[in-house]
């Protein structure tokens, strides 16, 4: 009874309580008839797994919000297509650079194209490193980047409790960590053991992190990974070709 009540209550990331927690607010509202009661949320973000629907004796009024106000177009626009989502960019949302999508053979492949992707950033392109995030989907010890200390000049460091966007450092973490955060440019990483299912979620929850630029690295197969070399063995006997005949 000394528990305050109140006329509105507002949730956000709904998707992240438990049935239990929305009973206990339910019981600060002031009149069950007059009070309201809002909860913003989207299933597709559950990633802790608490999700389990609304179990108040209101009746919920549902409306979908699908217009995204933090991304760029062209990362909306990915992500409709890769992750099967439905979102609309705001009005105003710039274009944006398209997602730079990297195919990798192995860890060590993947390793070597992150790190000269954030130094072309950060040396050639302005970024600042406290802008980077990049997002493992394994454990630091397991990630390809599990031997890597630093980038460039930069330390690579954990966000650890709070992200520092204006940090000299680049900074990882895993999306349980950074959910509900965002960053200017965003590096999903360690994909190789995700299913399609989890590629599609992971994709729609990590993806939406990054405000201006996406870079996502996927494994080849086996078969892939021999098919790309083939390739690439052909360009370079053509270069060498045109080499000798000039």
């Amino acid at each position: 009874d000394k528990l305050p009540k109140f006329d509105v209550i507002i949730i956000d990331e709904g998707q992240d309580f438990k049935p239990e927690w929305f009973e206990f607010l339910e019981g600060l509202l002031k009149d069950q008839e007059r009070s309201s009661f809002f909860v913003f949320l989207d299933e597709r973000q559950d990633i802790f797994h608490h999700w389990n629907g609304i179990p108040l004796d209101i009746k919920p009024f549902r409306t979908p919000l699908r217009k995204n106000c933090r991304n760029t177009r062209a990362i909306v626009e990915f992500l409709n297509r890769e992750a099967g989502s439905d979102m609309r960019p705001f009005e105003r949302s710039p274009v944006g650079t398209r997602v730079v999508e990297r195919f990798v053979k192995n860890q060590t492949d993947e390793q070597t194209q992150i790190v000269r992707d954030i130094k072309d950033l950060i040396e050639n392109n302005d970024v600042k490193p406290g802008s980077i995030v990049i997002l493992a989907n394994k454990p630091k010890a397991e990630s390809c980047l599990s031997q890597t200390k630093t980038i460039g000049k930069h330390n690579l460091v954990s966000v650890g409790k709070d992200y520092e966007e204006n940090s000299r450092n680049v900074q990882y973490a895993t999306i349980n960590v950074f959910k509900g955060l965002e960053a200017d440019v965003v590096f999903m990483i360690d994909t190789d053991t995700l299913s399609e299912d989890q590629m599609s979620t992971a994709l729609y929850v990590q993806g939406s992190r990054a405000r201006n630029l996406l870079y996502v690295y996927r494994s080849l197969t086996e078969k892939e990974a021999a098919i790309a070399e083939k390739i690439l063995a052909e360009i370079r006997r053509r270069l060498g070709f045109l080499r000798d005949v000039g």
